[in-house]
């Protein structure tokens, strides 16, 4: 079994909608591997070398159904990542091709996970006002059930996250991953524009227990800036999202369908050139159908839903970043049922110095069984991270995590997967980038 759980829920809660915590991996990209602005009516090409090798210390405990977790366990746990990135246009219209790998070790299965990803993106304009863009990506997952249900590609956020290659997740798996997104942006005037987007993800067990997981997503959206610091925007999303468990013996739950409806006003002011805040809020409605198992109808929920988001960049080195959600979600990987979820994130991220960066996350997420009246799940998490760069070329990074979750009541989980789990992690490593070819 594996040990360290790294903000589980930022993977564990997938579509319909996702809420996820993403961000910078092991390396500190800008600060150690950053490159000069170029001119953006002209294109340029670069083709870069990342390395990160970390270890440390990792604890975890976890309890069987009904009882309390156990006494934290140490255990030592290693990575080594490489990855290779080749960017070639221009803001407005480029290629970029990124091949990652990486290998984790583990002191107590003592064993060599392999895996790695190939991502794909890519955007251009089809005319002065149409904006095409999409992207696909393959993942290997070598880790660990319910630990790597994170962004698909195009989904990623800035913010404080941890490496997908580090060995995270509470029941050792493997997973491949294959997901794709396009997306129109039509501009009609100075005030109004328009979005189409269209998402599909496939991921499944090579081998062990899971789900299957199969989702896809469409939807509109129309912007309104009616005044220079304030916008209202009006969305429309369907989604489809199933999951099938390759035990033979389990049979097959309907495909869950939402239909989500919200209206959103944005709103933003300026005080100096640095001190900003801005905020956002969505409120809504969304429809979840699903099919009995029993052929016997139709099953329908009705929720109100709404998303809150506030920043504020305080000075040129520190910022904040609140976010709250309610919505429909599902567990993938673990279970086809859909919960009821309210979510809270408060993020802090500092540029020290021009060569310390320093970031800060905690979350807390839970959810009640909307087809069951006992399931529910708890989880929250913790993360900092402090980034320290020698030059361009190299840095080092430590960082600590908390995670706790806790299910009751869950219908369809996996044998093994514990009901109660809390892990405690720290981590050191060094960071090279080296720029292979181009304009840095």
């Amino acid at each position: 079994m594996c040990i360290c759980v790294l903000l589980l829920l930022a993977g564990f809660v997938s579509p319909a909608s996702a809420q996820v915590v993403a961000g910078p991996t092991g390396s500190a990209g800008g600060l150690f591997g950053g490159h000069r602005p170029v001119d953006p009516n002209r294109a340029s090409q670069r083709l870069s070398l990342s390395i990160d090798l970390s270890a440390g210390y990792d604890s975890n405990a976890e309890g069987a159904a009904g009882t309390s977790p156990g006494e934290l366990v140490p255990l030592f746990a290693s990575t080594g990542e490489a990855m290779l990135r080749y960017w070639r246009g221009k803001p407005t219209r480029f290629f970029d091709v990124t091949a990652r790998s990486f290998v984790n070790y583990e002191s107590a299965a003592r064993e060599q996970l392999l895996g790695g990803e190939l991502m794909l993106t890519g955007a251009t304009g089809v005319t002065r006002r149409l904006q095409l863009s999409g992207g696909a990506l393959l993942t290997l997952d070598p880790t660990l059930l319910a630990s790597q249900f994170g962004a698909g590609v195009g989904q990623q956020e800035p913010g404080l996250s941890p490496s997908r290659a580090s060995p995270q997740g509470v029941v050792e798996q493997r997973w491949l991953a294959q997901s794709g997104y396009v997306s129109l942006n039509q501009s009609w005037s100075a005030r109004h524009s328009t979005s189409f987007e269209g998402r599909a993800m496939h991921r499944r067990p090579i081998e062990g227990d899971g789900f299957t997981n199969e989702s896809q997503e469409f939807s509109i959206r129309h912007g309104w800036n009616f005044h220079r610091s304030a916008a209202i925007r009006a969305t429309y999303r369907m989604d489809h999202n199933l999951q099938t468990s390759a035990a033979p013996e389990t049979p097959p739950l309907p495909a869950l369908r939402t239909s989500t409806a919200d209206v959103g006003l944005h709103l933003e002011r300026r005080t100096s050139p640095v001190r900003i805040l801005s905020v956002d809020f969505n409120g809504g409605a969304a429809l979840a159908t699903r099919a009995r198992l029993d052929g016997s109808g139709t099953d329908e929920f009705v929720l109100p839903v709404a998303s809150t988001t506030i920043r504020m960049a305080l000075t040129r080195v520190w910022s904040w970043t609140i976010e709250g959600t309610r919505e429909i979600s599902v567990l993938g990987g673990l279970t086809p049922e859909s919960f009821e979820t309210t979510s809270a994130t408060v993020r802090l991220d500092a540029a020290v110095t021009r060569r310390v960066i320093l970031g800060v996350s905690g979350l807390y997420s839970a959810g009640s069984g909307m087809e069951t009246s006992s399931g529910a799940f708890e989880t929250s998490s913790i993360r900092a991270q402090i980034q320290y760069g020698f030059g361009q070329c190299c840095g080092m990074f430590t960082s600590y995590s908390f995670y706790n979750h806790h299910l009751r009541d869950i219908s369809r989980l996996p044998p093994g997967f514990p009901e109660e789990y809390s892990g405690h992690t720290i981590r050191l490593g060094l960071t090279w980038w080296l720029p292979l070819y181009g304009t840095f």
